[in-house]
């Protein structure tokens, strides 16, 4: 039995359909290492842009209550020349 090319496709294009419909792909992505991995990522990433932000708030505060560099560092917790970089662009804001 010789079979065409046609009819070979058709054959197999039915398998597939069959087997598809038998058998459904499911996947839960929240379980793939990759998604964790960019959520774990995105987390770290965000919790560190809020303690920045943070941090800029108390460096604005204390410079507007006329606290000396050092002491805006301290409860900032971050050193001396990233609060003058702060407060500089504080400055140009204005």
């Amino acid at each position: 039995m010789i079979y065409s090319l046609r009819c070979w496709y058709s054959i197999i294009q039915s398998f597939i359909n069959s087997v598809h419909v038998l058998m459904p792909i499911t996947y839960d992505i929240k379980t793939d290492f990759l998604y964790k991995k960019g959520k774990a990522e995105g987390k770290a990433e965000g919790i560190e842009e809020g303690m920045e932000r943070k941090s800029r708030i108390v460096v604005a505060r204390g410079y507007e209550k006329g606290l000396s560099l050092e002491e805006i560092a301290e409860l900032a917790d971050m050193p001396v020349e990233w609060v003058i970089a702060v407060i500089r662009e504080i400055e140009t804001e204005k």
